[in-house]
C-alpha cells in the first residue's frame, strides 16, 4: 500500500498530515534501517531508534504508526469523528444494490466506535435463504466454482492430502472454502476439512453466506468486518488521499485487537 520515494539513502512518504522516513545507515557490515515520522510541523510523532535490520519490517512499523499524524492536536471523539468521515465516504462508493450488507455493516462499525446503541434489526434487508438454496457446481479440476450473488462467486477447493499426512482421515482430501468479491477481494474461510465430502464443505459456504448477511460488529464477525473494509480499500479512488488507506488499516486492525 505505501508508495516509497527513494532520495540517496532515504525512502519518503509525504502526507498532507506529515511524513515518513526511512534512512539507512550501514553498521559494520550491516544494513540498519532507522525510521521517523514527524507532522507537517516537523516534530517527531514516532520513531524507533535501533532501527530494523531489514526495508520489510520497517516498512511495517511505519504502516502501523502513520495513524498517529491523524491525531496531532485533537482529542479521542474529534479523532474518532475522522475515523467515521472515511467510513462515511466509502459508504458512498458502494452504492451498487449488491453492496446493501456491506454498508449496513459500515453503519455498524460507526455506530461501535462512537459508543452509540447498535441498531440489530435486519428486517429491511434483503433475506437468502441459503440453507435451501440449490447451487449450480462448476467443476475445473480441482476447484468448484458457483455463483453466489450479491456476494460474487464461491469456490471450494479439493486438495488430495499425501497419504503419510496425519491430517488423512477417510477419503484422505482436504476442502477450503472462499468467496470472491466482484472487486476480487477474497474471504478466506479458516476452516479446512479433511476426510469430508463437498456436502459437508457446502454446508459450510451456506453458513458463510447466512453470517456475512449478518451486518454486526461481535467477535463472530471479525472476518466478516474485515473483508468490508479490505473491499473498501479497493474501491478508493487512485487520487484518495492516502490518509483514507490508512484510517482503514486502522479500524480494521482495531477490532481484530479488541473484539476477540
Amino acid at each position: 500500500m505505501l508508495k516509497w520515494q527513494s532520495i540517496e539513502d532515504s525512502h519518503i512518504i509525504m502526507l498532507q498530515q506529515g511524513k515518513a522516513v526511512i534512512s539507512e545507515k550501514q553498521h559494520g557490515t550491516k544494513t540498519i534501517y532507522l525510521l521517523h515520522i514527524e507532522d507537517k510541523e516537523g516534530i517527531s510523532i514516532s520513531s524507533f531508534e535501533p532501527g530494523f535490520e531489514d526495508f520489510e519490517t520497517a516498512d511495517v512499523f511505519v504502516s502501523a504508526n502513520l495513524i498517529e499524524l491523524d491525531r496531532v492536536g485533537i482529542d479521542e471523539t474529534k479523532f474518532r469523528s475522522k475515523l467515521t468521515a472515511t467510513l462515511d465516504y466509502c459508504i458512498s462508493l458502494l452504492s451498487e444494490p449488491n453492496r446493501v450488507f456491506h454498508r449496513r455493516r459500515l453503519e455498524s462499525i460507526k455506530r461501535w466506535l462512537t459508543h452509540n446503541p447498535a441498531n440489530y434489526t435486519t428486517d429491511d434487508l434483503p433475506q437468502n435463504d441459503w440453507e435451501n438454496r440449490i447451487f449450480d457446481w462448476h467443476q475445473t479440476n480441482n476447484l468448484n466454482m458457483v455463483g453466489v450473488p450479491p456476494h460474487g462467486k464461491a469456490f471450494i477447493t479439493e486438495e488430495v492430502l499425501d497419504s503419510h499426512s496425519h491430517l488423512i482421515f477417510g477419503s484422505g482430501i482436504n476442502y477450503s472454502v472462499q468467496i470472491e468479491d466482484s472487486t476480487g477481494i477474497t474471504l478466506d474461510d479458516p476452516y479446512h476439512f479433511s476426510g469430508k465430502d463437498l456436502v459437508t464443505a457446502e454446508s459450510r459456504l451456506r453458513q458463510i453466506l447466512t453470517e456475512l448477511e449478518n451486518p454486526f460488529v461481535d467477535e463472530s464477525y471479525v472476518d466478516y468486518l474485515a473483508f468490508t473494509l479490505q473491499i473498501c480499500r479497493h474501491l478508493l479512488p487512485p487520487d484518495a488521499d492516502l490518509m483514507q488507506y490508512i484510517r482503514l488499516n486502522y479500524i480494521e486492525t482495531y477490532l481484530g485487537e479488541v473484539l476477540p
